[in-house]
């Protein structure tokens, strides 16, 4: 579903001369089970009703070490946690200028439903980087 998403948003902005790009986190719960799918930079975080929560996701950071590699072997580079300098996240739709590095391949993790779960929060990095 994701390389399609890519696919129309590439075309799209071929049409318009567009260079963007976009991330995507969604979750979905079927069945008692939550699974969360991120492609960039957005941070899903489940709430307990004590008030405790827990990540659910880690964010496509060009300096991670598994996507500064995965850069790397693509002919890329990482410089000040930008792919080539210039893009702050490894992972997106579109950016059709550095398709051949940027992926949109998304990181998924599936957890089981509990009692105490309260809350679903799915928040993009001008949000989550503001409170923490």
């Amino acid at each position: 579903m994701f390389r399609q998403v890519d696919q129309e948003f590439l075309y799209n902005a071929r049409q318009d001369g567009s260079e963007d790009g976009a991330t995507c986190l969604m979750g979905l719960v079927l069945n008692g089970r939550l699974t969360v799918a991120n492609l960039g930079d957005s941070i899903a975080t489940v709430v307990r009703n004590n008030g405790s929560w827990e990540q659910l996701n880690t964010i496509h950071e060009p300096d991670r070490p598994d996507e500064k590699w995965r850069i790397s072997q693509a002919n890329g580079w990482v410089l000040k946690n930008r792919v080539n300098g210039e893009l702050s996240v490894s992972r997106a739709f579109g950016d059709k200028e550095m398709k051949s590095l940027i992926i949109c391949e998304p990181e998924c993790r599936t957890i089981q439903m509990e009692q105490d779960h309260h809350l679903l929060i799915l928040a993009s990095d001008g949000i989550h980087r503001s409170y923490t």
